[in-house]
């Protein structure tokens, strides 16, 4: 069960780079975080666009990949 968590922490650190790499281009194309993004686009504040949307979506992956590192790293094992 320990390896079986270890490749599955391995896969998600490698998805949430991933995730980060796009979510920095955002930031850096837009010229805000995407936690500022994200209240905005939560808020009502920014347009539909198709860039928004996509953004808005990355940030959740990044989110969910965050939270399910978090949850595997908690796992602890009886020795």
């Amino acid at each position: 069960l320990s390896d079986a968590i270890s490749r599955q922490l391995r896969l998600l650190n490698l998805n949430l780079e991933r995730t980060t790499q796009i979510l920095k281009k955002l930031e850096g194309q837009y010229a805000m975080t995407s936690d500022a993004f994200f209240r905005l686009y939560q808020e009502g504040k920014l347009d539909d666009r198709n860039d928004f949307i996509d953004w808005a979506g990355e940030y959740h992956i990044f989110q969910s990949l965050q939270d399910q590192i978090h949850c595997l790293e908690e796992i602890e094992f009886a020795s």
